[in-house]
C-alpha cells in the first residue's frame, strides 16, 4: 500500500512539473500572440493612414497644377484684352476719321458751309474720337486687370495647396510613427504579461511542486520508518 502511495504522489510530482511547463508555455504564447495582434493592427492602420495623406497630398498637388495653369491662361488672356482694346481703339479713330474725311469731301462738293471756327469743329470731333477710343482702352485695361487679379488669386491658392500637399505627407509620416510606436508599446505590455503570467504560473507549480515532494518525502520516511526489518548484519528494509 506504501509503495502505491508513493507511487502515486510520485506521479503527482511528475503532473505538477508538467503543469507548471504548461501553464507557463501557455502564458508566454498568449502573450507573444497578443504582442503579434497588436503589431499587426498599428501596421495595418499606419499603412491606411500613410494612403489618405498621401492621397490628399496628391489631391492638393493635382488642385495646384491645375491653379496654376488656369493663372497662366488668365494672364495670357489679360494681355490679349489689353492688345484687343488697343487695336479696337486704332480701328475706331481709323473709321471715324474715315467717315470725317468723306463728310468733308461730300460738304466740299456741296458748297455748304458750316457755322463756327472749322479748327473748333476739327479740334471737338477730334476730341469725341478720342474720347471713344479711349472707351474702348480703358475697357480692355479693366477686363486685364480682373484677369490679373484673378491670376493672381489662383497663384496664391496655389501655392496654399502646395504647402497642404506638404502638410498632409509631414501629419501622415507623424501619425504612422505614432501609430507604430502605440503599437509598440502595445506589443511590449503583451510579451510583458505574457511573461509575468507566466512567471506566476512557475511560482504557483513550483509551491505545489515543491509540496508534493514533501508528501512524498513524508510517505517514504514514514513507510522506510513502519517497515524496517533487521536481517542479520545487513539490516535491509523491506517495503512489503
Amino acid at each position: 500500500m506504501a509503495f502505491l502511495t508513493a507511487a502515486a504522489q510520485g506521479a503527482s510530482v511528475a503532473n505538477s512539473i508538467a503543469a507548471t511547463n504548461y501553464a507557463a508555455s501557455s502564458a508566454r504564447a498568449i502573450g507573444q500572440t497578443q504582442a503579434g495582434a497588436e503589431r499587426y493592427s498599428a501596421a495595418v492602420n499606419a499603412n491606411q493612414v500613410l494612403i489618405s495623406s498621401e492621397n490628399s497630398a496628391r489631391a492638393a498637388e493635382t488642385n495646384a497644377a491645375n491653379e496654376q495653369f488656369n493663372a497662366t491662361v488668365a494672364d495670357q488672356l489679360a494681355q490679349n484684352a489689353v492688345q484687343e482694346a488697343g487695336a479696337n481703339a486704332t480701328d475706331y479713330r481709323k473709321q471715324l476719321f474715315a467717315r470725317l474725311a468723306s463728310a468733308r469731301n461730300v460738304q466740299g462738293a456741296s458748297g455748304l458751309v458750316l457755322e463756327g471756327s472749322p479748327l473748333m469743329v476739327d479740334q471737338n470731333t477730334f476730341s469725341k474720337i478720342e474720347f471713344g477710343a479711349q472707351r474702348l482702352v480703358y475697357a480692355g485695361t479693366v477686363k486685364a486687370n480682373t484677369l490679373r487679379n484673378e491670376s493672381s488669386l489662383l497663384r496664391q491658392q496655389s501655392a496654399l495647396d502646395t504647402q497642404t500637399a506638404k502638410l498632409a505627407r509631414v501629419a501622415g509620416k507623424q501619425s504612422v510613427t505614432n501609430i507604430l510606436g502605440a503599437g509598440d508599446l502595445a506589443a511590449t505590455a503583451a510579451q510583458q504579461s505574457g511573461e509575468a503570467k507566466a512567471g506566476a504560473a512557475i511560482y504557483s507549480g513550483t509551491a505545489n511542486t515543491l509540496n508534493s515532494f514533501a508528501n512524498l518525502g513524508s510517505t517514504l520516511f514514514k513507510s522506510a520508518t513502519l517497515s524496517t526489518g533487521v536481517s542479520g548484519a545487513s539490516g535491509r528494509a523491506s517495503w512489503f
